[in-house]
């Protein structure tokens, strides 16, 4: 997260409430679900290479999980969703 001008009201310097995390994304290409993660240059909008591909989406869900948790220190893994 960085601070910016607001879009809706041009507000100078301003850190968001919410956001959403495009960091990781799941995409399904060719029959197969593709884990997909932004560079860190990546500024506005996400700018995505591939990780890996998985032939489920459950497996390529937990591959994402774990691949954002190794990237970010500050995310940790509810108990549950922890890949077994």
């Amino acid at each position: 997260m960085c601070d910016d001008d607001c879009p809706h009201c041009g507000a100078r310097h301003m850190s968001p409430d919410r956001s959403d995390d495009l960091t990781h994304a799941v995409e399904k290409r060719n029959g197969e679900f593709v884990v997909l993660r932004s560079a860190e240059t990546a500024e506005h909008t996400p700018d995505y290479y591939e990780v890996r591909s998985f032939r489920t989406e459950r497996e390529a869900i937990r591959s994402m999980k774990v691949e954002r948790r190794h990237y970010d220190l500050n995310y940790t893994l509810p108990q549950e969703e922890v890949p077994r």
